[in-house]
């Protein structure tokens, strides 16, 4: 692929080949900006490690891969793909991502555990840091709490920072709400 007139490789064979030289959290952070920026679909790196048979790369691009619940959600970002590899390495049973709630599916919630009325959001800067955004979001919690719902928020320190601290948190949730 030629960019601005220089030769380029491929998104996907970066990722392949990179998963050579990385660390997992080298790799994960790798892809997590990767599919973030949408500089590459998660289907369709999915698809790419498949092809990469006899890749040195390969197994260990595919158990990363494996490992963050790669196929969960449509567009994760940064935050939500760390939150789940968090959920996930602590044992925490995964929640269903990216779900669509309310009134005309007017809410996008990051994470959500449907059947006990459970959500999880995460909240980064990018996205959450203007006061428009603020109300909407505001909006979204008290419509959930309105209608019964328990709302766990987290932001990218306690995620990056704090994992054990989230992940007991929610398993403590999840077993309150199941006992209930």
């Amino acid at each position: 692929m030629i960019r601005r007139g220089f030769p380029c490789t491929p998104v996907a064979r970066t990722i392949v080949d990179m998963a050579v030289l990385a660390d997992a959290d080298e790799l994960d952070e790798l892809i997590d900006r990767a599919v973030a920026t949408r500089s590459i679909r998660p289907d369709a790196l999915l698809v790419a490690c498949a092809s990469a048979r006899g890749h040195r790369g390969r197994p260990f691009l595919q158990h990363r891969l494996d490992a963050r619940g790669m196929a969960t959600g449509p567009h994760p970002s940064v935050l939500e793909s760390k939150m789940l590899r968090t959920l996930l390495d602590h044992g925490v049973r995964a929640p269903k991502a990216e779900v669509c709630w309310g009134p005309d599916r007017r809410y996008r919630l990051d994470f959500a555990y449907p059947q006990l009325r459970l959500v999880i959001e995460v909240n980064g800067w990018t996205y959450h840091s203007s006061p428009e955004q603020a109300r909407r979001d505001a909006a979204r919690r008290n419509a959930l709490n309105r209608a019964g719902w328990t709302v766990l928020e987290f932001d990218w320190w306690d995620v990056a920072r704090e994992p054990h601290r989230v992940a007991a948190e929610v398993g403590a949730a999840l077993a309150r709400l199941q006992a209930a």
